[in-house]
């Protein structure tokens, strides 16, 4: 117990000499405490830079490829370019390296692109992904997430807009059919109705033609025989003087 005690005070101690002395490192024989020194490194505030200028850059300097403000800030200025400029400004890195194919393809996402130049430039910067910096990767991954989302958004724009195309190529079609046997229908029913009007004519013309042969039947036989009986009396008349 006694041991331990000791083993326990004697790292206090130590500990405390340790201190007192990086203090002492630091500190003057008067007593002052002396600032540790700075660096004289000056960095780049690529934020502050203008968009042009920046877009511009064609370095290969390691402090900047590698710096993730330089790709923060490259970021932030491709989506303030018109998509025009992008395609330009995008034509302009043909050399190789991992920095000009994300170049190429950050600049080119802001261009408006199809699915095919989307997939395209993806599939580039997944070739050289592997050489991309650690100091990088946190914000390329970020950057990389948001573009499939879009290619995946993208994807179902495009598939949604056949939908609908070929739903109104049906409809469409449906319509016309519609149209059509409603044409049908009228036609039918004119004809129905002009049938119908037919034969009523018919109707009515069949009923007077016979009642008017029978009234003309009914006078000629009055006739005939009073006729007759005016010869038979005539011819009694002349018999009986």
């Amino acid at each position: 117990m006694r041991a331990m005690l000791y083993r326990v005070l004697s790292g206090g101690v130590l500990l405390v000499l340790a201190g007192c002395q990086s203090v002492g490192e630091n500190t003057s024989s008067s007593g002052t405490f002396k600032a540790p020194p700075v660096p004289q490194t000056e960095l780049t505030d690529y934020l502050a830079m203008r968009c042009s200028d920046l877009l511009q850059m064609r370095t290969r300097e390691t402090n900047i490829i590698e710096n993730p403000l330089y790709w923060a800030a490259f970021i932030s200025c491709a989506r303030q370019t018109e998509p025009n400029t992008a395609r330009v400004i995008a034509s302009r890195w043909a050399e190789s390296g991992w920095y000009n194919t994300l170049r190429t393809a950050i600049v080119l996402s802001r261009s408006l692109p199809e699915n095919t130049v989307r997939q395209n430039y993806l599939n580039q910067v997944s070739l050289v992904h592997e050489q991309i910096p650690a100091s990088v990767t946190p914000l390329f991954n970020m950057w990389w997430d948001n573009e499939q989302l879009a290619l995946k958004l993208a994807e179902q724009q495009s598939q949604y807009a056949l939908l609908k195309s070929n739903t109104d190529q049906e409809l469409e079609t449906l319509r016309q059919q519609q149209q059509l046997l409603h044409q049908q229908l009228e036609t039918t029913t004119r004809k129905l109705e002009n049938l119908t009007d037919i034969e009523r004519q018919l109707s009515t013309r069949k009923a007077g033609g016979a009642y008017t042969p029978d009234t003309g039947a009914g006078h000629s036989g009055t006739t005939q025989s009073s006729g007759s009986a005016s010869g038979q009396a005539g011819s009694g008349g002349e018999e009986t003087p």
